[in-house]
């Protein structure tokens, strides 16, 4: 293997895991979803962890930042997929169906 297919290689496994990391991220934004769905008291670790404060809306603060970086995630997902694209003639979604 070719030094040029090794580094295109690794990039493309560096995307993948970038989608993966943006897709996991909203993993405790569906698990708090749902506790909020089923009428379930918030967590005691979010009560301890605020337990001067009483408003329980600042529990949940941490979510708006924490999606708040997701259009940042997907241009730099799409520009080196299309980046890839342009160096090697094929677009590597998935790097191990490179070939």
């Amino acid at each position: 293997m070719s030094q040029f297919k090794t580094i295109v290689t690794l990039v493309a496994w560096f995307n993948f895991s970038l989608a993966i990391a943006g897709l996991i991220k909203f993993l405790p934004l569906i698990y708090l979803l749902l506790r909020s769905a089923l009428g379930l008291p918030p967590d005691l670790f979010f009560e301890v962890a605020d337990a001067g404060d009483s408003d329980h809306y600042s529990d949940y603060g941490w979510s708006l930042d924490l999606i708040s970086d997701t259009p940042l995630i997907m241009l730099v997902w799409v520009l080196v997929l299309w980046a890839l694209r342009t160096t090697c003639g094929h677009t590597m979604i998935f790097p191990w169906r490179s070939e």
